[in-house]
């Protein structure tokens, strides 16, 4: 009798181990070099609601539809001007760096910075960025000229300290 039920439970557990192996079988190699892509990637037309303006006003009166918020993409001429101020700022800072009484004012480099050490600091605070986090084509109008603003004052701050310099310190290197 014992030996009847032994078969019994044999035969019907082995169709149900063999179900569970191949419904959970993870494949060892497939588990370790499967790389997953969690990037959201989207086709979008940022003058939809021009081209469509009858569909984008009853959207934006649907009250179930949640309001997003779209901002155009900052033009390459702003990123031309970004990186023309960019060089102009080491420009100025190097040619005010020739008088004495003159020492840089940024926390993040020494008082006398020489080139290569303007270039590599500039590359790391907005290179890497601008390769890595795909800042020319997640950066809006606005925060490009806000940028460019603020690096505009810096370059006109360093012209002006070098006419002062040019005519109140003695030594020019």
């Amino acid at each position: 009798m014992r030996t009847l039920l032994f078969f019994i439970l044999i035969s019907i557990q082995n169709p149900l181990l063999a179900m569970a192996e191949d419904s959970f079988y993870i494949n060892p190699i497939q588990k370790y070099s499967t790389k997953l892509d969690l990037n959201y990637k989207t086709e979008f037309e940022f003058d939809f609601c021009k081209k469509n303006s009858q569909l984008c006003i009853a959207l934006n009166e649907d009250p179930i539809i949640p309001k997003l918020e779209i901002h155009e993409r900052a033009s390459d001429f702003s990123w031309g001007v970004f990186w023309t101020l960019q060089t102009l700022d080491i420009l100025t800072t190097k040619q005010g760096l020739k008088y004495d009484c003159v020492s840089e004012m940024n926390p993040l480099l020494p008082k006398r910075p020489s080139t290569g050490r303007l270039i590599i600091h500039k590359g790391i605070i907005f290179g890497i960025p601008y390769l890595k986090n795909d800042w020319r084509t997640r950066s809006t109008e606005e925060e490009v000229m806000a940028a460019n603003l603020i690096t505009a004052i810096v370059v006109m701050n360093n012209v002006d300290v070098i006419n002062s310099a040019s005519q109140n310190c003695t030594n020019y290197r």
